[in-house]
């Protein structure tokens, strides 16, 4: 005589599985938040399986292309980077679970539900659009930034301004050479006032073409100082300039910018670069990646975003169908209708009336 299976197995076996279920349904979405328990039919369970598996595998697509343009932001910290973008794909599940289970009484909750998953699927497939830029040309992106540093340097030349002390020095000259000069105005030619002011500003008439260069600036009559000292600071500004054209000639004449400014200016280089020669700061080669994509974009230049074309439409189009599935889903009578409670008291009722036949 044969024992029948008492089903012990198959019940240890699922209370086994159930932590790991439970895991797998906490990243990957749980079919059975799309609908509620008081009426669910096949079709009802098969409408839940559907447009959570497209929900989940859209967020699962914005969640790896958005990882690369995390990590890089957050210093190559691949693992903070890694837990952002699960999270992201969580709560984008979890988005899409709330904005389908639309019933009566909460039509508001669903609704927001609807909004941040329409929103956090814009965000993360305007990202998948500049992702694969991040991760296939760094060399371009490092190569931008260093046009950039040489622009930048360029116009810190062109910039310069002398020392307070120059500039103090200059400004007083020139203040008082003006106000000597409306005062002279005031005295006749030939009157005794008229020459004191005259050797205050220029010196003696004798010295009319002197050379006061080998004077010391304090003791040159103010007009001449204001010239000297005007001359001074325009000479250093130039040699400054000079010296950037022949340091810049160098840089262009390098096989590329980056190259160039390792061999010429290598504190630059180690300040803004890496020893394999990637831009250092997270920040500035995100802002690079997105500029260059977008600028291929508005040009119209598609052919060569390629890859980045690529993972963008399948973004967009994933996510366009699980909203789209979404918001069918919730519309339907028969979902709609498994979150009525009022239908399982009836249930039960009819139930116990069949029981006391």
């Amino acid at each position: 005589m044969t024992n029948k299976p008492n089903g012990s197995g198959s019940n240890n076996s699922a209370k086994f599985f159930a932590p790991l279920w439970g895991v797998i349904h906490f990243f990957f979405g749980n079919s059975k938040d799309y609908y509620g328990k008081h009426y669910a039919t096949e079709e009802v369970k098969k409408s839940a399986s559907q447009t959570c598996g497209v929900v989940t595998i859209s967020n699962v697509i914005d969640g790896a292309s958005v990882f690369p343009l995390l990590s890089i932001n957050f210093g190559g910290n691949v693992f903070l980077a890694l837990i952002v973008s699960i999270l992201l794909t969580v709560c984008s599940n979890y988005l899409g679970a709330v904005a389908a289970s639309r019933k009566k009484g909460n039509e508001g909750w669903s609704f927001w539900g609807l909004i941040g998953l329409v929103a956090i699927n814009i965000i993360m497939s305007a990202t998948a659009l500049v992702s694969p830029e991040l991760m296939l040309n760094e060399s371009g992106i490092a190569e931008v930034r260093a046009d950039e540093l040489v622009k930048i340097q360029g116009d810190k030349i062109k910039n310069i301004t002398p020392s307070p002390a120059a500039q103090k020095q200059l400004s007083e000259a020139e203040s008082k050479c003006q106000k000597l000069s409306k005062e002279i105005q005031q005295f006749a030619k030939g009157s005794v006032q008229r020459g004191d002011i005259y050797i205050q500003m220029n010196g003696e008439y004798k010295d009319k073409n002197r050379d006061w260069s080998e004077v010391p600036v304090s003791q040159q009559p103010w007009c001449v100082r204001s010239k000297t000292l005007s001359v001074s600071v325009g000479e250093k500004s130039r040699k400054a300039q000079d010296k950037w054209e022949e340091t810049k000639v160098r840089i262009t004449a390098a096989p590329s910018t980056i190259t160039g400014i390792k061999s010429v200016l290598p504190q630059l280089y180690d300040q803004h670069f890496d020893e394999s020669g990637k831009v250092r700061s997270g920040t500035e080669t995100a802002r690079i990646a997105i500029e260059i994509t977008y600028s291929k974009l508005m040009k119209g230049e598609l052919m060569q975003l390629g890859f980045s074309l690529f993972i963008f439409s399948v973004s967009v189009v994933t996510s366009a169908a699980s909203v789209f599935l979404v918001v069918n889903h919730n519309k339907r009578e028969d979902v709609q209708m498994s979150f009525d409670e009022q239908l399982s008291i009836l249930e039960e009722e009819y139930q116990r009336g069949n029981m006391e036949d």
